[in-house]
């Protein structure tokens, strides 16, 4: 993970995800490569760089992002004259919910088994590092579809 000093303008912002109590989510675009990614803005202003250090879900993925099963926190950007920060995380095609509201029939168990099988791994990983996960939701597993 990369920490960045400046304004957002390596990426162009696409389209709005989705806010949360502390946090909006964009869908952006890499200028120089196309490649596709999302943008956390937090709500909240830094005044350093230890302050966003000491950020839990930063040392978190600080730690835990080089595991299969857990998304990657591929760049933190933080803009000292607004005092801004944004986490740049690998492009994901889903969430779980999203798989799963909308369809007619149940999905096959065997890609229920591989579904659970992922949450499983990536939570034993979490916890052998000493981390708890205290929101496992569908809304929270995310989705690559290949």
């Amino acid at each position: 993970t990369k920490l960045t000093y400046e304004a957002m303008t390596k990426y162009i912002i696409l389209n709005s995800l989705g806010e949360g109590s502390y946090a909006k989510v964009f869908k952006c675009k890499n200028i120089a490569d196309g490649s596709i990614w999302a943008c956390k803005q937090l709500f909240k202003t830094f005044k350093s760089i230890d302050e966003i250090e000491r950020i839990p879900e930063i040392q978190v993925l600080k730690k835990l992002s080089e595991h299969a099963n857990i998304i990657k926190l591929h760049e933190i950007i933080y803009n000292n004259r607004i005092c801004s920060l944004c986490l740049i995380f690998e492009w994901m095609d889903m969430d779980l919910y999203v798989y799963i509201k909308d369809r007619k029939s149940p999905l096959p168990k065997i890609i229920v088994a591989k579904c659970i099988y992922s949450i499983l791994i990536a939570l034993e990983y979490i916890h052998r590092h000493g981390f708890i996960h205290r929101d496992v939701s569908v809304e929270f597993v995310v989705l690559k579809c290949n």
